[in-house]
């Protein structure tokens, strides 16, 4: 099953079920293939090669600890980061086919 969530789903998500996919490293928030996040390329530049995603991700105004709030005000950067450098992870999720049921977890978040 793909781990694909729109960027309008995770803007509806409540703060807990944000935080809780940031610490479960579900995308965007999932890991390059150096092991590291969005937000992390921000905190730890040196110990990967990913200069220009660490150069990018350089501004977000997120604690290395992220909190909700923080990655609510970033959600949008965060997201295009990560589609942008898609390529430097194993794989990124495809959004559903046009007429495809969206997974359970997007319809119950667009519900609350």
């Amino acid at each position: 099953m793909s781990d694909y969530i729109s960027l309008a789903a995770l803007r509806a998500m409540n703060n807990l079920d944000l935080e809780s996919r940031w610490g479960l490293a579900k995308f965007p928030f999932d890991v390059a293939q150096c092991g590291q996040c969005v937000t992390q390329h921000k905190y730890l530049p040196g110990l990967c090669s990913h200069h220009d995603f660490s150069e990018q991700a350089s501004h977000l105004k997120v604690a290395s600890r992220a909190r909700s709030g923080e990655l609510r005000a970033n959600l949008a950067e965060i997201y295009a980061l990560r589609m942008f450098y898609r390529d430097l992870y194993l794989s990124t999720p495809e959004p559903p086919a046009p007429g495809e049921a969206p997974k359970v977890e997007d319809e119950v978040t667009a519900a609350a």
